[in-house]
């Protein structure tokens, strides 16, 4: 199994212009890569050598990287840090040091790549910019753990988790968590690994990323499969398939498939196996992954060889042998030269299981050396590291001394002026009382904004004085309708009907809040409301539908009230859908928060093909709730854009 860790931490944007240019470039107007990098390029002759101009040649150094063109990687981070020191611009120099550290790991280059990432984490200590603080820590703990010093990379992840934890930096105490939970899993504390594992799925189901759900996933799925939980684990990577497809990470996708492959293997599931084999082959060879294109050719290998198919594994082991030696993966080198001997075996060429053997014996050895070469360096950069730690540690008791220094000459200055604290006292005394009636006025104009926007928008038109629109990946939408609406309206006076559907909003705003789903909009009889909005939240789908049964019970009870006093009535169709939307503020006057996109589209058609007093769901949020809630199959809808669309009643609660 490869194991994914997370690396690159990349802070904070102080600078205004810095933030729009960032946000233009890597997420508002969808730019292909190479379009960043010539809008980057644009920003540096534009702005000079000023800190905009400097920050976009990290961001190039960052580009160049994730291409894998190491050489101008290199000259934008070297370019960066270069006119950084000339503009004493520290903040400059964060990114540059964590790509050239990321390029000297890759080439097992650990020293260099230690040095990087520790300039990295001096400097995000020096700004208090503790994003890149822990993600430094996180980074310096994967180069010992490349090395196979599982104790000192433990104390860097730990290190990692206690900033991120202290400072609430959710998705760096994700990645803390894997790791840590990686390292429990290789040195077989499965129970140790199992905490980690389960802690980082809370936090991705938290932060409603789906690629960190699929994450976790995918290790838990991999730790039950060693503890031979099979049925666990394949739920577990089931899961990560779900989530990994619909965030598009076909690097987790093919993980999970080698996974299961794994699994049905030790179960001798033979033809399950050979299928997820295959599965990810189909993906690593998408993605150019040839170092797993060539293990998984090798798996196949395997599995011909324990179902006595000496002919159909040699092929598979050949090609196998030519993608590792090509990119010289000597550990699936070693495994091929193994199965070789069988093979030889198998196939009566009894002459080559001889120098099959030794060659398999000189692999073996070559990485028994690398591991002590790798072991000594691993000491080495332990005791370089500490020595750096140690002068750090100096270098920050001077400080320290001379913070007390500062502050004593700061009391002595106070102290001159306490006899005229008298004089000042009547002052601060209206100072203070108009700054009261400032607050409870500011009190009420945000109370008055929370009324009418969800509360991080409100907290964010606050702050900048705009709110940006926003992208979600899985939100569920909830619509209702009263049934015959323009009959009952025209047996009812005004102030009746109002009070009616008043009554009735009143009570949805209730419900919705309990099961945090957010109202967007009423619009006549028709009410409107979402979960996974503003705050992303993976369990919306099976939360918005809980709050659409409650309604239900709501209107049927209301129902019952009404027809025994003889009184009109509503009655009410539901439809909800799930899917991706964009969010946001609309207009410049009298703010209103909406939702767009085509699954809104398919949620009102859910609510105009559904039936009074049933609560009708598309397939997509079918599949999201079919473990918690009893439904029932009733047919397709067509629907713009979108053709046939499975629909269900939900019927109860499981």
């Amino acid at each position: 199994m490869k194991r994914i860790q997370a690396r690159v931490s990349w802070g904070k944007i102080k600078s205004n212009l810095i933030t729009i240019a960032f946000l233009i470039l890597n997420i508002g107007l969808g730019y292909s890569q190479q379009g960043k990098i010539d809008s980057l390029k644009s920003l540096v002759r534009i702005h000079n050598d000023d800190t905009v101009a400097i920050y976009a040649r990290g961001l190039l150094s960052k580009e160049y990287y994730k291409l894998a063109n190491a050489d101008s990687a290199i000259l934008f981070a070297n370019d960066a840090i270069r006119t950084s020191e000339q503009r004493n611009y520290l903040k400059g120099k964060v990114i540059p040091y964590l790509v050239l550290g990321n390029i000297a790991s890759d080439k097992a280059d650990y020293v260099n790549g230690l040095i990087n990432y520790n300039k990295a984490r001096e400097i995000a200590e020096e700004l208090k910019d503790y994003p890149d603080m822990s993600g430094a820590y996180n980074n310096i703990g994967i180069v010992f753990y490349n090395q196979g010093n599982y104790s000192r990379a433990i104390d860097f992840y730990f290190e990692a988790l206690q900033i991120a934890e202290k400072f609430n930096i959710t998705e760096k105490m994700f990645f803390a968590y894997i790791n840590i939970g990686i390292i429990y899993e290789d040195t077989r504390s499965y129970n140790d690994a199992l905490k980690y594992y389960e802690n980082a799925l809370k936090l991705g189901r938290i932060l409603g990323n789906l690629h960190h759900i699929a994450l976790a996933y995918e290790n838990l799925g991999n730790l039950n499969t060693k503890m031979s939980k099979y049925n666990v684990a394949i739920l577990d990577e089931d899961s990560a398939l779900y989530f990994a497809n619909l965030g598009k990470r076909n690097q987790v996708i093919s993980e999970c498939y080698s996974d299961l492959g794994e699994l049905y293997q030790s179960l001798r599931k033979y033809d399950s196996a050979v299928l997820y084999y295959k599965k990810s082959l189909t993906i690593d060879k998408q993605i150019s992954s040839w170092k797993e294109v060539g293990q998984q050719y090798g798996n196949l290998g395997k599995v011909e060889l324990d179902l006595k198919n000496p002919q159909t594994a040699k092929k598979y082991i050949d090609t196998a042998f030519q993608v590792s030696k090509r990119i010289n993966d000597k550990q699936n080198l070693k495994n091929l030269y193994s199965y070789y001997i069988t093979l030889d075996s198998a196939l009566g060429n009894y002459n080559d299981v001889l120098p099959h053997y030794k060659l398999y014996n000189t692999y073996r050895d070559s990485l028994s050396n690398e591991d002590n070469i790798r072991k000594i360096e691993s000491e080495k950069l332990h005791y370089d590291f500490e020595k750096q730690v140690q002068a750090d540690k100096e270098r920050q008791d001077i400080e320290k001394i001379e913070q007390t220094r500062k502050a004593a000459r700061q009391r002595f200055v106070r102290n001159l002026f306490i006899g005229g604290f008298g004089v000042a006292f009547v002052f601060l005394w209206v100072f203070f009382f108009q700054r009261r009636r400032i607050s409870i006025e500011r009190d009420k104009s945000d109370k008055l904004l929370l009324n009418i926007l969800p509360a991080e928008t409100a907290e964010e038109l606050k702050n900048t004085g705009e709110s940006k629109a926003r992208n979600y990946e899985l939100v569920t939408v909830m619509f209702t309708d009263f049934k015959n609406f323009t009959g009952h309206a025209e047996n009812m006076t005004p102030e009746e009907l109002v009070s009616e559907i008043n009554y009735c909003y009143k009570e949805f705003d209730r419900i919705i809040a309990r099961h945090n789903v957010e109202k967007i909009k009423t619009m006549g009889d028709g009410y409107m409301a979402a979960g996974g909005v503003p705050r992303g939240s993976i369990t919306n789908p099976q939360d918005t539908v809980a709050s659409a049964m409650e309604i239900q019970n709501f209107m049927e009870n209301m129902k019952t009230d009404r027809e025994k006093q003889n009184k009109p009535y509503f009655e009410v169709r539901i439809g909800i859908h799930s899917g991706p939307v964009v969010a946001g503020i609309v207009g410049i006057n009298k703010f209103a928060y909406d939702i767009w996109g085509d699954t809104v589209n398919v949620a009102s058609r859910m609510e105009s093909s559904g039936e009074a007093g049933k609560v009708n769901i598309s397939g997509s949020t079918y599949e999201l709730v079919k473990d918690k809630f009893n439904c029932t199959y009733r047919g397709k809808v067509l629907a713009k854009n979108k053709g046939e669309i499975d629909m269900y009643f939900v019927e109860s609660e499981i």
